[in-house]
């Protein structure tokens, strides 16, 4: 029973721990990121100059070889000048796939000129390529998916301990009997009450 107990612990607590983690992750970080490169198609632009633009490389947690495209670019606003590293919503990230941040930064040559869209709200916020891509969508859907695991881990337990919960009472509320015997609670044994075969073999014996 306490083994059956832990695990449906361990399984609330994971539960709780994956939605609300999914939960912050996808509407705290993912929807906004989401809506900002949505937002971006709207905004205003002005010229820029990329002064920067490598192919950075890193190791993983499993000693892998990783890949992420830097380009920054600089601007100027009303007499300010500002700078930014980010090509589209959801470009941060890091790949083993050389070639492909290998093209990002070929698009992106040290003295290019780019038009560059630039928050109305957040001047300092800015990109190169406006809109929501495939990567805009991940932490929003990761989060989300999580969010979704830890809820069903949480109801499938709490269902599951109701049902249990309700079956126990109704198996309790009826004693184990056939007949007139009555079987014990580990059903190794039971008591006869006016069994025809005692009598039998008492009768068998005295012959």
């Amino acid at each position: 029973m306490l083994i059956k107990n832990s695990g449906t612990i361990i399984l609330l607590i994971l539960g709780t721990v994956f939605s609300i983690a999914g939960g912050v992750a996808s509407f705290g970080y993912g929807k906004p990121l989401l809506d900002k490169a949505k937002a971006s198609t709207e905004w205003p632009t002005t010229d820029g100059k990329v002064i920067e633009s490598e192919v950075e490389r890193h190791r993983n947690n499993d000693d892998e070889t990783m890949y992420k495209a830097m380009v920054i670019y600089q601007y100027s606003l009303d007499g300010a000048n500002f700078e930014s590293d980010r090509v589209w919503y959801g470009d941060g990230y890091s790949t083993n796939d050389r070639s492909a941040m290998q093209t990002v930064v070929k698009e992106y040559p040290v003295g290019k000129k780019v038009t560059v869209y630039y928050s109305p709200d957040a001047p300092d916020e800015a990109v190169l390529q406006p809109g929501a891509f495939f990567s805009s969508y991940l932490l929003f859907g990761i989060g989300l998916t999580f969010a979704v695991i830890g809820s069903l881990m949480v109801v499938g337990v709490t269902v599951k301990r109701v049902l249990g919960a309700s079956m126990g009472d109704s198996w309790g509320s009826h004693p184990d009997t056939f007949g007139d015997d009555t079987f014990n609670d580990d059903h190794v044994s039971f008591d006869a009450h006016g069994s025809d075969d005692e009598r039998f073999t008492d009768s068998f014996s005295d012959h």
